[in-house]
């Protein structure tokens, strides 16, 4: 979920603050453990890492008016993310905090006097990688914001 106030300071420039919140995202590992020896059971360890970012943003947006009720537009700005991962179940938590660029653009439509419907996109940087530590694994979580990785050597 996002909000969202903006400010229209001439007919072709505009200035929004928001503050966003991406959700959380749960990756559960499960690792079957071979035996050790011959004669010995194996045995199975599952671990699940969550991750949650949220964070404000301030965008500047270039307007073109083309008729009284289209108005594309484009969008450069900052957001301020703050991010925290845990290991479900410990008490091992990594925070952090990052500024990240955001592009898009859109195209704004009046259906009334006063109402405007708004279609747009947007793209924000990624995250940097997020050192945690835990069995040897690499995560990339594809359309998340993060990328979870052990970086000790096997």
């Amino acid at each position: 979920w996002a909000g969202v106030l903006g400010y229209r300071i001439n007919r072709y420039l505009a200035a929004e603050l928001a503050y966003t919140d991406f959700g959380s995202v749960t990756i559960e590992e499960t690792f079957d453990v071979p035996p050790p020896f011959p004669g010995a059971e194996g045995f199975v360890i599952t671990q699940e890492v969550r991750s949650h970012t949220t964070g404000p943003s301030i965008s500047l947006l270039g307007i073109l008016p083309v008729a009284d009720v289209i108005e594309p537009f484009v969008r450069a700005g900052v957001l301020f993310t703050d991010q925290e991962v845990s290991l479900i179940g410990t008490p091992l938590t990594v925070s952090n905090a990052e500024e990240l660029w955001i592009v898009g653009g859109g195209v704004d439509f009046a259906i009334a006097q006063r109402w405007k419907a708004r279609f747009a996109y947007e793209h924000v940087d990624r995250l940097a990688k997020t050192t945690f530590p835990g069995p040897v694994h690499r995560w990339n979580c594809e359309g998340c914001l993060t990328e979870f990785t052990d970086e000790r050597e096997e």
